[in-house]
């Protein structure tokens, strides 16, 4: 499930021809936060993370997919809009409040035992 609120942009790197289907490689700032098997939106299509090396992740879309989306059209070099499925998005908000708290906790006891 998607808010249909943008988190941030891809750049589109690389193409991959298999067959009727196609391998799309982004480079994006939240690839290092990112799993085999995550749902990512691009454009509004909802896309399964296949792949992951340093910097760049690979989705791949089937030949149903590229018919009914415009995504068969995208070019190297082109930006697509990106949004993490509401589940992951509650992760990674519940992993940046603990390191706040756990923060908050230190400070504390810095304070206090000054």
């Amino acid at each position: 499930m998607f808010t249909g609120i943008i988190e941030t942009q891809g750049v589109l790197k690389r193409l991959e021809s298999e067959g009727n289907n196609i391998t799309f490689w982004f480079e994006s700032n939240i690839t290092n936060e990112l799993n085999i098997d995550q749902s990512l939106s691009h454009n509004g299509i909802c896309l399964t993370v296949v792949g992951i090396i340093e910097n760049e992740y690979a989705v791949t879309a089937i030949d149903e997919t590229l018919k009914k989306t415009n995504l068969g059209t995208l070019k190297v070099g082109e930006n697509v809009n990106l949004e993490r499925n509401v589940i992951q998005s509650f992760y990674q908000l519940k992993k940046a409040i603990k390191e706040v708290v756990i923060f908050s906790w230190v400070m504390v006891f810095k304070c206090e035992n000054f």
